[in-house]
């Protein structure tokens, strides 16, 4: 695919640029052009867009659920003198309301699609990792697993720099239509894949309430879980996929990352398969925004 290969090349000369990118924003910065980002999807979009004189800052980038994260004080200022702030919008910054942040500069990415948000009708709570208890409830948040909301936001983040920079918009508009035609092709890949996943028989299970934009994109239903993948699976846990299991003759569980040995095993006695679908909210341990997309193609397919 030729957009593809001029993409990823574009990427290959930009990555060693992100790598030396600063996340933590308490180093400093030289440079006049700052842009912060809120989620991965956010922070590799602008960096593929944006000229390679700004600076590209993602701070929650070490925390493990970028939507649990609060700036501290020292980071709130440094946003407060950026260029722009490119927010995920859909609830996903929920401590938004507790800061003060310049309008001006706050560019939500989703405002364009609010009315193809998903609202939850239920709220449920539950703990797990170094951030501890949190809710799902409201807007779902992970909009950007709908592919073809991800190049909305592309399309809000290359508005934004145009108006911004308009000596650059020759590049930037070059740049989005080339991550725009990449997302569209994955995009049909992986509804050509739920399609093939859903002429199977039997059916599947979500290990988290982060699917809902994905489910609703790609035509795939099933129940979603409290499941976490660095904890085993516990023995009430074990009894609701035993109930679901008699009810819906599950076969396929979605995960959001890599699940323990125990937990595939347990799952493998119900004759319950695990793949693991990321949701991408944060930088992977290896590659980049389009690797996450394409691992995750490359799961289902090892369904069909």
């Amino acid at each position: 695919m030729t957009i593809l290969s001029v993409l990823l090349c574009t990427h290959c000369t930009r990555e060693s640029t992100e790598q030396r990118e600063q996340t933590n924003p308490e180093l400093g910065n030289e440079r006049s052009q700052v842009i912060y980002t809120t989620n991965y999807p956010l922070f590799y979009i602008t960096r593929q867009l944006a000229p390679a004189s700004v600076a590209v800052h993602f701070p929650a980038a070490e925390t493990s659920d970028p939507s649990l994260w609060k700036p501290l004080a020292d980071t709130i200022a440094a946003m407060q003198q950026a260029d722009l702030i490119f927010i995920n919008g859909a609830s996903f910054e929920k401590w938004l309301s507790m800061v003060s942040l310049p309008e001006s500069k706050l560019v939500n990415t989703s405002a364009g699609f609010e009315d193809r948000l998903i609202y939850m009708n239920e709220t449920t709570t539950h703990s797990h990792g170094a951030e501890g208890s949190h809710a799902h409830q409201g807007t779902a948040i992970t909009c950007w697993m709908d592919l073809n909301l991800a190049i909305e936001q592309t399309k809000a983040i290359e508005q934004a720099l145009v108006r911004l920079w308009p000596a650059e918009a020759a590049l930037v508009r070059s740049q989005s239509a080339e991550l725009q035609a990449v997302l569209a092709d994955l995009h049909q890949q992986f509804d050509q894949a739920a399609e093939e996943l859903s002429e199977s028989e039997g059916s599947l299970v979500f290990s988290h309430p982060v699917y809902q934009y994905f489910q609703r994109a790609y035509g795939l239903t099933g129940p979603s879980l409290h499941l976490e993948p660095d904890e085993p699976i516990s023995e009430q846990q074990l009894n609701e996929l035993m109930q679901l299991q008699q009810q819906s003759s599950l076969t396929v569980c979605i995960w959001e990352d890599t699940p323990l040995a125990s937990s595939v095993t347990a799952l493998e006695e119900l004759g319950i398969t695990s793949v693991v679908v990321n949701p991408m909210g944060n930088r992977p341990l290896q590659g980049d925004f389009l690797d996450g997309l394409k691992n995750n193609l490359t799961q289902l397919h090892t369904l069909n």
